[in-house]
């Protein structure tokens, strides 16, 4: 079990996940995503990554998070977006809800335009080719 941590200095993390799994564990991803801590001034974030996991089969790394995020060891989270957590709009709002009460600040890579089943079909393609997500 963790301590609660307050610390003066931000603790950022960033989170990942695809399914069917990743071979480059998303290598081109989580350097992106390190380079968005940077442009932040955010330390070098910790890594979470549910590669290959279904939303419904559990999120080890995902719970792992939540965990020290509850307990005060990191405050700012780093996303592609809210379809990370889960493919359902519902699911993955609820689980940036539950971040937030948590007291963390969640960044996100890709504009929300980008990744709208909406959006139009150009902006689809281009957060596909980014994230690996399909049609």
């Amino acid at each position: 079990m963790y301590s609660r941590r307050t610390t003066a200095h931000p603790q950022a993390a960033l989170y990942l996940r695809c399914y069917p799994s990743d071979p480059s564990d998303m290598e081109c991803h989580r350097r992106a995503m390190q380079r968005l801590a940077v442009r932040n001034s955010l330390p070098d974030p910790f890594v979470y990554i549910d590669n290959g996991r279904r939303h419904r089969d559990g999120l080890p790394q995902l719970e792992q998070l939540e965990r020290r995020i509850a307990n005060g060891w990191i405050d700012t989270l780093l996303i592609p977006g809210p379809f990370v957590f889960a493919l359902d709009d519902r699911q993955a709002a609820a689980t940036v809800r539950r971040l937030r009460r948590l007291g963390c600040r969640l960044i996100e890579i890709l504009p929300r335009w980008s990744y709208r089943y909406d959006a139009p079909v150009g902006n689809r393609a281009v957060a596909r080719s980014l994230l690996n997500l399909r049609a």
